[in-house]
């Protein structure tokens, strides 16, 4: 974030989710539903995807 907002953009909004489509790390595990979770012990303590979407100075908003 600190990288977007120091080359300019505007950030619109930045949203955190608790779950991935993929095993981007070793431990994140496999649920039900096919998407991958942090194990319960430390769920909830950070995000493991997370969406940015920014404006670019003098873009139309």
């Amino acid at each position: 974030m600190t990288s977007v907002v120091r080359a300019g953009p505007r950030p619109d909004f930045l949203r955190e989710y608790p779950c991935a489509g993929f095993p981007m790390l070793p431990y994140p595990e496999q649920r039900a539903d096919g998407r991958y979770w942090l194990p319960a012990r430390i769920e909830g303590e950070c995000p493991l995807l997370f969406t940015l979407r920014a404006t670019a100075p003098g873009a139309p908003a």
